[in-house]
């Protein structure tokens, strides 16, 4: 919470900007929960997820193969892999550990990130009115 609301995610009278390496893990966060309270459906808020993936394959393509250069290890190599893609159990497995932590992810906004209903309605005021 303290992380994200230092950052002014729990002000939603600012605008914001935020970014991580590759944009699954902590970007990818942030924005599938700001679609949910937006309202978005999981099916679009996983597409907007997946589309990460698409965006980096080049990425990933490259870091895998640098790392083939400094090992045969199939295993490890597939690991890289899957470390830097995207996948639609990554993000199930962060709505799930919400709804496990406190009941729903309405309850885990606001009890762990300070996303209370108000102000979900001036998120949703603000992009979508």
């Amino acid at each position: 919470r303290d992380y994200y609301a230092s950052r002014g995610l729990g002000d939603v009278y600012k605008r914001q900007l935020f970014h991580c390496a590759m944009g699954k893990d902590r970007a990818g966060v942030v924005a599938a929960l700001l679609l949910y309270a937006l309202g978005a459906s999981m099916k679009d808020i996983m597409a907007d997820y997946m589309y990460t993936g698409i965006c980096c394959a080049e990425k990933i393509r490259r870091d895998t193969d640098a790392c083939r250069s400094l090992t045969g290890d199939e295993s490890l190599l597939e690991s890289v892999y899957w470390l830097n893609t995207t996948h639609e159990s990554y993000l199930e497995a962060m709505f799930e550990s919400c709804i496990r932590q406190c009941g729903s992810v309405d309850r885990y906004l606001a009890e762990k990130l300070g996303i209370t209903q108000n102000k979900i309605s001036r998120l949703r005021s603000m992009y979508l009115e």
